[in-house]
């Protein structure tokens, strides 16, 4: 990944624990494994309800 689009992928994970059901979408019907697209990244992550827990998963760089 380069360092620019690292910079951008991690100022957009950093804005996660504000609002994570707001990004991307429910994988499996399940809406706390999310799918979103971070910095042009394919991003899997893990909302836990009750914490200010958010875990990135699987990263998988689009080009």
């Amino acid at each position: 990944m380069s360092e620019s689009r690292r910079k951008r992928f991690l100022s957009e994970v950093a804005r996660l624990p504000e609002n994570p059901y707001a990004f991307g979408v429910a994988l499996q019907g399940n809406q706390d494994r999310r799918n979103a697209t971070l910095a042009d990244t394919d991003t899997v992550f893990w909302v836990t309800r009750g914490m200010s827990t958010t875990s990135v998963i699987t990263i998988v760089q689009a080009n």
